[in-house]
């Protein structure tokens, strides 16, 4: 097993027969894999305006240091994956971090641009970007600001929706154990994803916005290639839908 400086993503999307709760159910890493974030994807809010954790579909990454380890995941992704069995449909995309930054809680620790480690020249192609984010305290003076939080989180996904240029935004509410939430979108082209994130429009607006307000304690943004997919997403694969 060979291993490089960089790390690998395995991207991973389920939908399952009924919905599930994050409070009654657990999914088992993939085999050494060094994280593994996966939760129910926008999910509903309870009367708090807080995520309920309940979702028919879910979804995540698991991060490896070796390109096989990941490979073989997203090639047989049932062998790794045993939960996979109740799946009515399945996406698994092998990615190549090309850009990370930002503070994240992982692995139970806040990490500083470190805890992606990200390919040294980006070689092009399909384009995913994952965000996080994540709070210093979760305590009952700290929920309106959550709350807010997610409530734009969710409208800038539904921006994003509305662009041409996205494949596929979600919002991974992998915060259900503590640590922090994710986003993933797919994009036709590198040249959309720099317009919808940074030319006028709502989610520079909440860029603007965490800037001046501190809506959340921590955020990270990673940019990444996928080189490997297989499955579907809501009926096709999105890199078919990508340049």
């Amino acid at each position: 097993m060979s291993t490089t400086s960089h790390d690998w993503l395995v991207l991973l999307r389920v939908r399952f027969p009924h919905i599930l709760d994050a409070a009654e159910q657990s999914f088992e890493a993939p085999p050494r894999a060094d994280v593994w974030r996966f939760g129910p994807e926008n999910s509903s809010f309870n009367d708090l305006g807080l995520p309920n954790f309940r979702s028919e579909t879910w979804g995540g990454f698991a991060l490896y240091h070796d390109r096989e380890t990941a490979e073989a995941v997203v090639a047989a992704p049932r062998d790794s994956l045993p939960f996979l069995t109740d799946a009515v449909e399945a996406w698994c995309g092998l990615l190549l971090p090309v850009t990370h930054r930002g503070e994240v809680d992982l692995r139970g620790q806040v990490e500083s641009d470190s805890a992606i480690q990200t390919v040294d020249q980006d070689p092009g192609g399909p384009l995913v970007v994952v965000t996080t984010a994540g709070y210093l305290s979760r305590e009952p003076d700290q929920i309106p600001r959550i709350v807010d939080f997610n409530a734009r989180a969710s409208k800038a996904r539904d921006f994003y929706k509305t662009l041409e240029g996205n494949v596929r935004s979600s919002i991974f509410y992998t915060g259900h154990d503590g640590l922090d939430n994710l986003t993933c979108s797919f994009w036709r082209n590198d040249a959309a994803m720099q317009e919808a994130a940074y030319d006028a429009g709502y989610h520079r607006d909440q860029i603007k916005r965490q800037n001046t307000h501190q809506m959340t304690d921590r955020t990270s943004f990673t940019r990444a290639r996928v080189l490997e997919s297989s499955g579907t997403w809501d009926g096709s694969n999105p890199v078919d839908e990508m340049s």
